[in-house]
């Protein structure tokens, strides 16, 4: 490493660019996950809190894993493609890499499908866009493990596209996330809002109780007196006499 012309720069780029891309790996898991469950579930069902905490621990995590090379675990390895990355022939290290970078393209795939089958999310082509730019860059890294692992040799022409995908996918990022996928977000939200506004808002039906008629309206007229009934019929059977 410090045979390179420019081994001091390329030494603090490689921990820096491996910070920054296992923040990415674990960081894309994490939103494919937020995205599936408030999707599902509301956009209440991932706390402020929840994404602190998340968010928290994968910046203390990746920093945790740069420095271990710093901490004599391992080491970092130009790759002779412009760019360090960790030594993938150090075990530690590329199980480590592997134990990270499987488990988040398997959470990718399975939250960002989930989400396209139950659907909901304002914009499928978000989910397209996340799960191809995530694929495109981060699938290199399983099979570079193993190679490292069993001891073969990388081909020539490994690590030049795995330096262009990965920083193009840095370049996307802002776009796919800190646009599309912010703004189908908030939308996600308005709509569950005026979801919850709607049945509040609606105009009950009135419910007019039936009247009962008025005493004495409709109904027979009461009978006279006994005392003039009887007078009524003597002057009735008077006239006929």
């Amino acid at each position: 490493m410090g045979a390179h012309p420019a081994g001091f720069g390329l030494r603090h780029h490689g921990r820096l660019f491996h910070l920054c891309l296992v923040l990415r790996d674990v960081r894309h898991g994490c939103c494919a996950g937020f995205t599936y469950f408030a999707t599902v579930h509301g956009p209440s069902a991932v706390s402020a809190r929840t994404s602190v905490a998340v968010g928290a621990a994968v910046l203390i995590g990746s920093a945790l894993l740069a420095l271990l090379p710093a901490l004599g675990v391992g080491s970092y390895w130009y790759t002779g493609s412009g760019f360090c990355y960790l030594n993938f022939y150090d075990a530690p290290l590329a199980i480590i890499n592997l134990l990270i970078t499987a488990p988040a393209i398997l959470a990718v795939c399975v939250f960002l499908g989930l989400t396209l089958r139950h659907g909901g999310w304002p914009s499928n082509v978000d989910l397209i866009l996340m799960l191809v730019a995530f694929l495109s860059a981060w699938t290199w890294w399983v099979p570079a493990s193993f190679i490292g692992l069993t001891g073969g040799t990388f081909p020539s022409w490994f690590f030049p596209p795995v330096g262009f995908l990965a920083h193009g996918q840095a370049l996307l990022n802002p776009y796919i996330y800190g646009v599309r996928w912010r703004r189908s977000a908030l939308q996600l939200a308005a709509a569950n809002e005026n979801a919850k506004i709607a049945p509040e808002s609606a105009t009950v039906p009135m419910t007019v109780p039936a009247t009962t008629p008025m005493e004495g309206y409709n109904s027979a007229p009461p009978s006279p007196p006994a005392s003039e009934s009887e007078f009524g019929a003597a002057r009735h059977t008077a006239v006929f006499c």
